[in-house]
């Protein structure tokens, strides 16, 4: 029986693996601060001021293509508080403290990580860098959690010094991790490293493929 080309690549391609897809994950990042850290500020003023940081969120996107993860922060400029001090408490000491209108101003940044390199690329001065990921080892818990719709497992490890606790999920059948965190058995949703919580709001299966991403 005679198999046309078209028919042929179309086999090839579907039973090989390969897709013409990917899957995009969106995540909501915020820095979690307590009274602690906000020594010299009046009393007066922490409780509210606290209220104000811990609700500034970013967004941030995380591709996965095959062995490729495009990972994509937005930056400043996402989400902004509107909590309106100025009447409040402000005035009691003469001075505007806090402003009624807060943003995010941290830096964007685009990186592509390869699952089997354990690597990534950053673009510095019109040039592709390489840097690996670090190495860790991952100690796995019994917590479980949904996130996104997605059944996750809680696993911990020690990154750069500090704790990093991470929820992740293998329903989707993929490795890939968020901004230059280390590669496990499935995809992170969810991490907290140190004042930092990064949460999975929002999964897309099907994302037309990048080409150019850097």
């Amino acid at each position: 029986m005679r198999i046309s080309i078209l028919s042929f690549v179309l086999f090839f391609i579907t039973h090989a693996g390969y897709s013409q897809t990917g899957i995009t994950v969106y995540y909501e990042a915020q820095t979690l601060i307590t009274k602690d850290a906000l020594k010299g500020i009046p009393e007066m003023l922490k409780a509210d001021m606290l209220k104000q940081v811990n609700a500034i969120k970013t967004q941030s996107i995380l591709y996965l293509q095959g062995n490729e993860n495009l990972y994509h922060s937005k930056g400043k400029d996402f989400m902004k508080n509107e909590d309106n001090l100025q009447n409040k408490k402000n005035n009691k000491i003469g001075s505007t403290i806090i402003s009624s209108s807060i943003e995010v101003n941290a830096n964007e940044l685009k990186l592509i990580k390869n699952v089997k390199k354990d690597n990534y690329l950053t673009k510095e001065n019109g040039k592709l860098v390489s840097t690996p990921l670090p190495k860790v080892t991952w100690k796995f818990t019994n917590k479980t959690k949904i996130i996104a719709g997605y059944t996750c497992f809680e696993a911990t490890t020690t990154y750069k010094n500090y704790k990093l606790t991470v929820f992740f999920t293998k329903e989707l059948r993929e490795k890939g991790s968020p901004y230059k965190l280390p590669f496990l058995d499935g995809v992170i949703l969810e991490y907290n490293y140190s004042h930092f919580y990064m949460k999975a709001v929002k999964i897309d299966l099907e994302t037309p493929l990048i080409t150019k991403f850097l």
